[in-house]
């Protein structure tokens, strides 16, 4: 009993910093990056976003790198997301267990497809075309310190193109990992996206009541780009077995993710597996922008030493076209 007290103890200290500072208006449109913000892996989305404390493959890297501890071998995935307006996002990771801990690698791209150009002396458009396309890339480790506790960490390279300007950066994922030794419960912890403010190269044409001609001067009014922040993204989250039986088990789960941008956001989620085959998931976000709901399903099915796994997502987005996920993996 004192060691359940302890647990509910240290829970109320480590959610406490995250509600104070979640209150208040959201902060949108002061970051960039937000390509960073999209959940990677079907089986994630269809919990709801419920997943810092649940993820055991390797889709770990993009949720809580401390939890690629739960690979035991080798473990590989790779997602495609309809995202919204024709948006791509593709993203694929592999992580294998080495005696010395978990390493892998991870990647994620966004393409937008074709857009047409506009300018503030053409709203109808140029005429012209662009793209805009982001990615980062990285590798990952964790490492078990005791029976119970993991850290982890990922370092990644980060790009954004707009076709004639582009901006680098790097940033730092750390995430601990604790089974609290009552029952399943289990707490994951995650900090995504730390790192240096993020500036386009190169310079733009300043428009000003109606053209880009300084009148005191007669020079062309040039101006460099500002730089912006990452979302830096703060995740708590618990997850719990409530029925653990020989063919069936069910995961109860609970996030709080705070943004930079947003208000802070409760992910509730779950996970039913019949027969070790067949998993049915739901979830719900408080504080999205649209909608919350999400649900899907998954199957597993072992051949020899390969466990193949495929999962499946739709997110109700609102007034927003609904999102639709599918995701592939093997762990062998």
């Amino acid at each position: 009993m004192k060691s359940i007290l302890f647990i509910i103890r240290i829970i109320f200290l480590l959610l406490l910093p995250l509600h104070i500072f979640g209150q208040g208006f959201a902060k949108v449109g002061t970051v960039g990056a937000k390509f960073l913000d999209i959940g990677v892996g079907s089986r994630s989305a269809g919990m709801g976003g419920a997943f810092t404390a649940v993820t055991d493959d390797a889709t770990s890297f993009y949720w809580n790198p401390a939890a690629l501890t739960r690979i035991d071998g080798k473990d590989f995935f790779i997602s495609d997301i309809e995202w919204i307006a024709d948006i791509r996002l593709i993203a694929g990771a592999y992580c294998q267990k080495f005696s010395f801990g978990n390493v892998g690698v991870f990647l994620e791209l966004l393409d937008s497809g074709t857009m047409f150009e506009t300018t503030e002396s053409s709203f109808d458009g140029t005429g012209a075309t662009f793209t805009y396309q982001a990615y980062q890339v990285g590798f990952g480790f964790a490492k078990m310190f005791t029976d119970k506790f993991s850290f982890g960490f990922n370092l990644k390279a980060i790009q954004e193109n707009y076709t004639y300007e582009k901006a680098t950066n790097f940033a730092v994922d750390i995430g601990t990992f604790y089974y609290t030794g009552w029952r399943t419960l289990r707490l994951g912890m995650s900090m995504c996206n730390f790192g240096p403010e993020m500036k386009p190269s190169g310079t733009f044409d300043n428009w000003q009541g109606g053209t880009y001609i300084d009148p005191a001067t007669g020079e062309e009014m040039v101006s460099a780009y500002s730089a912006y922040s990452l979302p830096l993204l703060f995740r708590i989250g618990l997850a719990m077995e409530v029925i653990t039986l020989p063919n069936q088990m069910l995961t109860l789960a609970f996030d709080i993710v705070h943004p930079p941008d947003n208000l802070e956001r409760y992910n509730f989620g779950m996970e039913y597996t019949l027969l070790k085959m067949l998993c049915l998931r739901s979830g719900y976000e408080i504080n999205k922008d649209e909608g919350g709901y999400s649900a899907g399903c998954g199957i597993k099915y072992r051949m020899k030493n390969t466990l193949m796994k495929v999962d499946y997502a739709f997110a109700d987005f609102g007034r927003l076209p609904d999102i639709h996920r599918i995701s592939v993996g093997y762990a062998f």
